[in-house]
């Protein structure tokens, strides 16, 4: 890649199902194409030069190798929508770019990890703030409390239903659907790009702040390309309000993607 080239490469790492989480936005018609574009502006917005934007959507994309079934639905969309090249809308020539939801690692692409999505069995022990119920609750009607009954079932896995004659126990009722190493695998890519030294912009999509650390650090690795930009957006900033000044004072750019809520 030439050093023109790198000063106009932008990518975009998406926390997928933490910023577009809702089950229903996959059904909405174009949703996907109003969401990326908001992203593209974002980059635009930073620097009208960028000539090429590298989408990648994270998420628990693969469950014993294989996609998982919403997986495969945002592929489908991803085909359908993805329209690059297309002529640049602030110089001349085409923008180019690509969107991916990856099961490797930039650095490492002959690993894939295949147990991104993992479905747990039973729910973990819940606590409650018993002195937020009313003494209805916690005296009187204990035993017809819903949330006291909820601690109750799920102390274990293999605690039986508190109704009496049910046999069925936490961990055959319910189903908790989680993802694993997601946050690790944008970390380890954030820090790769940002140590190629062949990106002018780094966007960051989450409103999680797990991945405030990796990249405070990567804003820290040298600035090889002289102009770097990273920067953190979501559309729900105020998670990170109580960090600005810290992710300022090291020159991450934080952004309001408040207006990409499908």
């Amino acid at each position: 890649m030439s050093e023109s080239d790198q000063m106009e490469h932008a990518v975009v790492l998406v926390d997928f199902d933490n910023v577009y989480h809702n089950e229903r936005t996959l059904e909405e018609k174009n949703w996907l194409a109003r969401a990326l574009q908001v992203l593209e502006q974002s980059v635009m917005n930073i620097s009208e030069s960028v000539h090429h934007i590298e989408i990648r959507l994270y998420g628990g994309w693969l469950q014993n190798g294989n996609y998982t079934r919403r997986a495969s639905k945002l592929l489908g969309e991803v085909g359908r929508v993805t329209r690059y090249p297309v002529p640049h809308p602030f110089a001349s020539g085409l923008l180019r770019g690509s969107i991916e939801l990856p099961i490797t690692l930039v650095s490492l692409p002959a690993i894939t990890w295949a147990n991104t999505f993992y479905v747990r069995t039973g729910l973990p022990r819940l606590r409650i703030d018993m002195e937020s119920l009313p003494d209805t609750c916690s005296s009187t009607h204990r035993a017809r409390c819903p949330a006291l009954t909820l601690r109750r079932f799920t102390r274990k896995r293999t605690q039986l239903c508190p109704v009496e004659g049910c046999t069925l126990s936490n961990s055959a009722v319910f189903r908790v659907n989680q993802q694993k190493m997601v946050d690790t695998l944008m970390a380890c890519d954030l820090m790769h790009y940002s140590l190629e030294g062949k990106v002018r912009i780094i966007m960051v999509v989450t409103n999680d702040l797990d991945l405030l650390p990796a990249i405070a650090m990567s804003a820290s690795y040298p600035n090889t390309t002289g102009d770097r930009v990273i920067c953190l957006a979501g559309t729900s900033t105020s998670e990170f309000s109580d960090y600005r000044d810290q992710l300022d004072d090291i020159g991450v750019r934080t952004i309001n993607l408040r207006s990409a809520i499908i």
